[in-house]
């Protein structure tokens, strides 16, 4: 099974679960009824710099990107 873990002693994630998450987020929006028979754009925040030790170096970020 495919799996997503940011390393070596780290909780390994599946996929699957990122796929669960987007059908959810399409059937609640399939289910407004402002947006029947319209195209929703759906704009979601990644993550945020964080200051190491609050200097102007900052955690390494990669955000995970999965097209449908």
């Amino acid at each position: 099974m495919a799996c997503y873990q940011m390393g070596p002693n780290t909780h390994s994630i599946p996929m699957t679960l990122f796929r669960e998450n987007r059908d959810r987020v399409m059937a609640e929006l399939r289910k407004v009824p402002a947006l029947e028979g319209k195209q929703a754009l759906v704009v979601l925040q990644g993550g945020d710099n964080i200051s190491l030790y609050d200097t102007d170096v900052d955690y390494v970020f990669r955000q995970f990107v999965s097209y449908k």
